[in-house]
């Protein structure tokens, strides 16, 4: 297990006593301008900041960090490394298909991964290879922790890195050639158009809870001072706990601190399941939210999910499963969502995830500028 003086090492790559403060001379003292009187008070106009409010998170060789790519994750204990291995393989062949050139990397313990996908092997310190749990509810009894994957998330050869979960697709078909080299080309040539990170969206209206599959992050002094805090606050809450809660925490406290640009990613480019039913305990039903165009990129690791997902593209439509063993359907209207969702189609019930959804109304549109949902007091503790 990591101790502390290894887990410091990763912020100060040296103890050293800091240097002498060296006193600034003290100016002269000058005449103070007559006061007026009666004169309102003006308080001086907001200062713009653009910049985190500590130093960044040291990277080493961030100056080497260039092009885009993708980052996938398979590690851990042996039945972990089998698991994620695998669908990590099959998710980044189905991108490879698609985008022969793209750049693909991918973090792992195990010995080998597969050349002819992979582009970069990253292999992880064993003393960063963090203990894990299953998930409360015993949904999967495997021991899982993210905060190995959100150390190398920083760590990222990449200046423009979509990090992906290993259940994942490119969806093939008809417009998606290339599709995803395409979106990768114009954020760099835009710089993100202007984002810091943009992040699938679980919130059921249109402010952003981040969903932590799929994240495309521009490397700057923001994203790193973010990644940073993420860091530390998801030591302080448990190494195998939620790390989507801490990282809303770490997007609202950077915001607040030093400005941060936080987009949603276009639904083609991350559609994705959810509850429709705030509140609920049941995993079934679940909704995506709306998409327009094709589908690109989907959270699932069945190819007749990208069949489905695409038979109506063109149209605004919504995907919904009602249980595990029942087709996946398309929703192609409100009326038709109330009743999937609610058995009823009165106005006053409400179909979820349609606000905010798909912005990718042409190739090379970048995401939606979006608001955090507020951070809740207590919400770290």
């Amino acid at each position: 297990m990591p101790n502390v003086d290894s887990l410091l090492s990763l912020f100060h790559p040296k103890w050293e006593r800091p240097p002498p403060a060296i006193s600034a001379p003290k100016p002269a003292p000058t005449a103070s301008p007559p006061r007026r009187r009666n004169s309102a008070r003006k308080s001086a106009p907001p200062v713009p900041h653009d910049g985190p409010s500590s130093a960044p998170w040291a990277i080493k060789d961030e100056d080497k960090k260039s092009g885009a790519g993708l980052l996938f994750f398979a590690y851990g204990q042996l039945s972990a490394i089998q698991k994620y291995l695998r669908e990590a393989t099959d998710a980044a062949a189905s991108f490879r298909a698609l985008n022969p050139k793209l750049q693909i990397a991918i973090v792992s313990n195990n010995g080998t991964v597969d050349a002819r996908v992979f582009s970069h092997h990253i292999t992880p310190r064993p003393d960063l290879l963090f203990a894990g749990r299953p998930f409360a509810n015993g949904a999967d009894p495997m021991p899982r922790q993210w905060l190995t994957r959100l150390y190398y998330m920083a760590h990222s050869p990449y200046a423009l890195t979509w990090a992906l979960d290993s259940g994942v697709l490119a969806c093939a078909g008809d417009g998606s050639k290339g599709a995803v080299q395409t979106f990768l080309d114009e954020a760099e040539r835009t710089q993100f158009w202007g984002f810091d990170v943009a992040q699938a969206n679980q919130a059921h209206g249109a402010a952003m809870y981040p969903h932590n599959w799929n994240i495309l992050y521009r490397w700057t002094p923001r994203t790193s001072a973010m990644m940073r805090d993420w860091f530390l606050l998801q030591l302080r809450r448990g190494v195998a706990t939620d790390d989507q809660k801490t990282l809303h925490a770490a997007e609202a406290r950077q915001l607040a601190a030093g400005g941060l640009a936080v987009g949603q990613m276009p639904a083609e480019f991350a559609t994705a399941f959810y509850s429709p039913l705030a509140g609920s305990k049941k995993f079934y039903p679940r909704i995506t939210r709306s998409v327009r165009g094709r589908v690109h990129v989907v959270h699932h690791t069945k190819t007749e999910t990208c069949a489905v997902a695409n038979v109506h593209a063109g149209r605004i439509r919504q995907l919904l499963q009602r249980d595990k063993d029942r087709p996946i359907e398309t929703l192609t209207n409100a009326s038709a969502c109330r009743k999937a969702v609610h058995g009823s189609d009165a106005p006053a019930k409400r179909c979820p995830y349609t606000s905010g959804a798909s912005e990718h109304r042409a190739e090379g549109r970048g995401p939606k500028a979006v608001k955090l949902v507020p951070l809740r007091e207590g919400a770290l503790s």
